[in-house]
């Protein structure tokens, strides 16, 4: 009684608030053991190591998040006994600020699409993260419920899944790019040689689908990259045609000026047939994203016959990133059976000054007839 007595207490972590409680008892523990009252609370903290930083750990591993989006990364620190250590000073780095950018507190923000490795660094030991950032709504859907599956093409190839390819005043081929947002690592690479024509194509990848049916409702979907450099004078650059059974046409266009630029419609029939807008486009009337070089794009095109032949109740809808921007709900169609083919003819309205590419990744078609 009355005597002092000291005992060590393993397992604890550093710079950690601790309370304990000691109890007096006679006899043997877990036989005959009688115990007495609880003593007070004893608060303290341990104090922090000085055991050297010997791994750093960062989390999570890897993530993929949308550009614009941002994510909150952490590093763990330990000695080389596997012991905990806090209060040491962490540096984060990214390899490729294009990309992604990391803040002081390891708060990453996605750029523009593409990988991008994350570093934190402490007292010379480093561990990584590798990020991948993928463009806009990451290819979430407006796809209408209950379209019927025409096509999916992931440009694993030219002429194949149903698609044909024809080389121009240009020429296209596949290329591996891990970025690719949607079916890495194969894509469509389309060629804009400084030999082109004015108003020509590097090359036609087409594909014919009206078969048995003629369709009077017609999604597509595809991911889009201007490369860089990319000359957009005059009057833009067409992508994409959607053909009627009569010859008629819708085009998507990337409409020309200064960057950054957006993506209109041209509709080549009557009563319009560029005369609707500036130049026959119809540019966004919801929102207008803008599109620059060197980044993936995830466009949605989206066009209905009127409920009658000769109605005026027409749709004609596009998205970029999952952003509607343009809603046209009044568009008078041709008196003709429906859509029979879908087209990348990517015109380029001036001779480029240096060689140009587009890059188109995996391509989704479906419809109602």
């Amino acid at each position: 009684m009355g005597a002092a007595r000291t005992c060590t207490v393993l397992g604890l972590a550093t710079a950690t608030a601790y309370q304990f409680q000691v109890v007096a008892f006679r006899g043997t523990l877990n036989v005959n053991a009688v115990f007495g009252n609880l003593s007070n609370v004893a608060s303290g903290t341990t104090g922090t190591s000085t055991a050297p930083v010997a791994s750093v750990t960062v989390n999570p591993a890897s993530a993929t998040l949308p550009v614009g989006a941002t994510q909150q990364f952490a590093a763990t620190l330990r000695d080389a006994s596997g012991n905990l250590l806090t209060g040491r000073s962490v540096a984060w780095a990214s390899d490729n600020l294009p990309v992604a950018t990391v803040n002081t507190a390891g708060l990453v923000t996605g750029v523009l699409a593409g990988p991008a490795t994350i570093t934190a660094t402490s007292e010379g030991q480093s561990g990584t993260s590798a990020v991948t950032v993928a463009s806009g709504s990451s290819g979430s859907s407006n796809e209408p419920p209950g379209m019927i599956l025409i096509n999916e093409q992931p440009w694993n190839c030219l002429s194949c899944n149903g698609w044909n390819y024809r080389a121009d005043a240009g020429w296209a081929d596949i290329q591996t790019d891990a970025a690719a947002p949607k079916s890495p690592s194969s894509v469509l690479r389309v060629v804009f040689p400084t030999t082109m024509p004015r108003d020509n194509g590097p090359s036609n990848e087409w594909i014919y689908f009206a078969n048995p049916n003629f369709w009077h409702e017609i999604y597509v979907s595809y991911w889009i990259k201007w490369g860089d450099p990319w000359d957009a004078r005059d009057q833009g650059a067409k992508i994409s045609f959607m053909w009627a059974q009569g010859g008629s046409y819708i085009y998507a266009v990337q409409v020309a000026g200064v960057a950054p630029y957006h993506v209109g419609m041209v509709v080549g029939w009557p009563p319009y047939g560029y005369s609707y807008g500036d130049g026959g486009v119809w540019h966004p009337n919801v929102t207008t994203t803008s599109v620059v070089t060197g980044q993936w794009y995830f466009v949605e095109e989206y066009f209905k016959y009127p409920t009658l032949p000769g109605g005026s109740d027409g749709i004609i809808r596009w998205w970029v990133n999952g952003t509607l921007n343009g809603d046209f709900r009044n568009v008078v169609y041709p008196a003709d059976l429906g859509f029979e083919q879908f087209e990348f003819p990517f015109t380029h309205q001036a001779t480029p000054l240096a060689q140009s590419y587009v890059y188109v990744d995996h391509t989704h078609l479906s419809g109602r007839p």
